[in-house]
């Protein structure tokens, strides 16, 4: 099973395309919607931490693997600082254009929690773990775009420990649509991937 996580802006429906690829490898899928934009981390992971813990319930021996755009791989990294728990029960990670290390486009934004969050080199993230430190078993894939024009750099976007992924020619938001970014998810959940 995969659990399917939105970015900023976007809710629940919005990695559908990747949850039919991922359906069509007989994978069952299951979003999570974190809420409205602009709220602290805490509201974020509320719901997030809800629906991973009923998965970690509802599969406990298989576990879950998590697909997340943007602000969802933060939010991912921060549920699993918070429970770390909730590690044993992921065994597969892929971020796609998440902002890992800050945006420079919140020098535009500002006001919110989210510039503090999101600002490079902020606070906040860096006292976030990386997937290696959070869940060391997991096997993890950072999926990042040159032409991403919300998170940028592109190295704001890979972890240490993670496979990084560089693609071209794609938008941030194209990062959930483009065949390039559904074939990765596909090799990252793949058997032979561990």
């Amino acid at each position: 099973p995969v659990l399917c996580v939105h970015g900023l802006f976007l809710n629940d429906t919005t990695l559908w395309g990747i949850r039919q690829r991922l359906r069509a490898l007989g994978r069952p899928t299951r979003a999570v919607f974190m809420g409205l934009p602009y709220p602290t981390p805490a509201a974020y992971v509320v719901p997030l931490t809800r629906v991973m813990r009923e998965m970690a319930n509802r599969y406990p021996d298989e576990g879950f693997e998590i697909v997340a755009h943007s602000i969802g791989g933060v939010m991912t990294r921060e549920v699993l600082t918070r429970h770390p728990d909730l590690a044993s029960s992921v065994h597969r990670i892929v971020t796609l254009g998440s902002p890992h290390h800050g945006t420079a486009v919140v020098r535009w934004i500002r006001f919110g929690p989210i510039y503090r969050m999101l600002a490079l080199g902020s606070d906040y993230l860096r006292q976030l773990g990386d997937f290696a430190a959070l869940a060391p078993h997991a096997a993890a894939t950072t999926l990042a775009t040159q032409h991403d024009l919300v998170v940028y750099p592109v190295a704001t976007s890979h972890l240490d420990g993670a496979r990084p992924v560089t693609l071209t020619e794609i938008s941030h938001l194209g990062l959930l649509t483009d065949p390039r970014t559904l074939d990765e998810i596909e090799r990252a959940f793949s058997p032979s991937a561990r």
